[in-house]
């Protein structure tokens, strides 16, 4: 089992808080080339803005809640009900923090995507942005979203594919000396719509658009490091202070040469309906 589907993992170490997401999470806002960041598109997508009190939305996999940070202000708090739902307890906690204000009604509670404690057809909107590929049965997980779902509500499925952050991998590849295996151990769009298929009639497929142009070698260093590389685990500090100054120095030749880092995204979303 990889350990981006290891459940003691995902909430005892990489998310027990959110700082390893919140290092992620950085990169993008100061380096995206894309304007209208992705949680904003996808609150576009999604027409949230045509929501109302009687709607339902789940944020499945809700991470720290940034989704409402960037999509809600406090000063025009959403109508509808929001229910938070995440694996890990601290992050269901930052989350709590996150949407005070921004939401006028919602819940947060820890749960599994493949066991959710709600009744059928409960959600007019269920998103699951960048986490699917957390689940150890992403099939279950689906059937459940198809459960939850109400006969006219949309499914929102955000995933990274195959060419996301590829130079960074490669890089990081390169520097310990090992295999870019990434692609062995995460659920891709492709699989993904497989598993859609059997549960939804209706699935449409969009791409957001953009990369990364990386200036700080610090950043992009403390980026590979929030994934907690186990190629890093045995390492002694001096071996650590070498590969980083090794990798800083092939970032910092780009930056020199070209005026920064250039790393590519694929973002893929599925829109899926019941009719």
């Amino acid at each position: 089992m990889s350990n981006w589907t290891d459940t003691r993992y995902l909430q005892n170490q990489q998310y027990k808080t959110d700082a390893n997401l919140s290092v992620r999470q950085r990169i993008h806002q100061l380096f995206s080339l894309n304007p209208q960041p992705i949680f904003v598109w996808l609150a576009g997508l999604a027409e949230l803005a045509e929501f109302g009190p009687e709607h339902r939305v789940m944020d499945l996999g809700c991470g720290n809640g940034r989704f409402w940070q960037e999509t809600q202000s406090p000063e025009s708090p959403a109508s509808f009900h929001v229910t938070l739902v995440d694996l890990s307890l601290g992050m269901v906690q930052t989350a709590r923090q996150t949407i005070q204000g921004r939401v006028s009604h919602w819940q947060a509670l820890q749960a599994s995507a493949e066991n959710l404690p709600f009744a059928d057809r409960s959600y007019d909107c269920i998103m699951a942005n960048f986490m699917l590929y957390h689940v150890s049965d992403p099939e279950q997980a689906i059937a459940e979203f198809r459960r939850l779902l109400s006969p006219r509500g949309s499914l929102i499925v955000t995933l990274v594919g195959l060419d996301h952050m590829r130079e960074l991998w490669q890089l990081s590849a390169d520097i310990l000396g090992s295999e870019d295996d990434h692609r062995g151990v995460r659920l891709f769009p492709e699989k993904t719509r497989v598993y859609l298929e059997k549960y939804f009639p209706r699935i449409a497929s969009h791409a957001y658009e953009d990369a990364l142009q990386v200036t700080d070698p610090d950043i992009l260093w403390d980026y590979l490091l929030s994934g907690q590389p186990p190629q890093l685990a045995t390492k002694t500090a001096a071996e650590l202070d070498r590969l980083e100054a090794d990798f800083k120095a092939r970032v910092e030749t780009d930056i020199t040469t070209q005026g920064h880092f250039y790393i590519q995204k694929d973002t893929v979303v599925f829109i899926c309906n019941l009719s």
